[in-house]
């Protein structure tokens, strides 16, 4: 295991003892930062990001500088939350120290593999995840069960061509689909030619 993968996983074990400055943290964990070389003494944190923060501040001044600024930056961040913001970081991180750690291993695989994606790619991403999030929960379980018994061959099949689908062509595939699975059966006609189309 790399030396960075090991900082992390220390770093999540010691969250578990620490949840609001795990809760702060996690919003920054991933980011780059430019700290300065010596990072932010304590005595020059806001007294609401002391608040926040008070879980380290004995060790504070012994952390390295990019995590002193990450976590300044999660403690401004969790300030600036509203009280429903604040409560659903308590879930996700609740749900979180929830999954056993191969569930997480494979969270922070996927996450780094969509950290390595272009901006464009990551941006699909989203839109992809957004209109699955957009369909009825019937729908959206219909298509999880659809994967779920495909074949690994065919999910990899699946996923290459949802990959190599430009984004222009996204929604026109998509009509096309939902066309296909409300048409078809005993009795089903046709309906008529549209006027522009003879």
């Amino acid at each position: 295991m790399s030396r960075t993968r090991m900082k992390r996983n220390d770093r999540i074990a010691s969250c578990a003892e620490r949840p609001l400055v795990c809760l702060a943290a996690a919003f920054f964990t991933l980011l780059p930062c430019r700290a300065s070389a010596e990072g932010a003494a304590w005595e020059d944190l806001k007294p609401g990001e002391q608040r926040v923060l008070e879980q380290v501040r004995e060790q504070w001044n012994d952390l390295p500088a990019d995590r002193r600024e990450r976590l300044r930056r999660g403690a401004r961040r969790w300030q600036s939350l509203s009280a429903p913001d604040r409560e659903r970081a308590r879930e996700r991180q609740q749900r979180w120290r929830a999954l056993d750690p191969q569930k997480r291993q494979r969270i922070r695989e996927r996450h780094e593999r969509f950290r390595k994606l272009s901006p464009e790619r990551q941006q699909d991403v989203r839109d992809r995840r957004k209109w699955f999030n957009a369909q009825p929960q019937k729908r959206r379980d219909q298509l999880r069960e659809r994967y779920r018994r495909m074949s690994p061959d065919q999910r990899k099949r699946t996923r290459e061509r949802i990959n190599n689908t430009t984004r222009e062509k996204r929604p026109r595939m998509q009509e096309r689909q939902r066309g296909r699975e409300h048409r078809g059966g005993p009795g089903h006609r046709r309906s008529e030619r549209s006027p522009g189309r003879r």
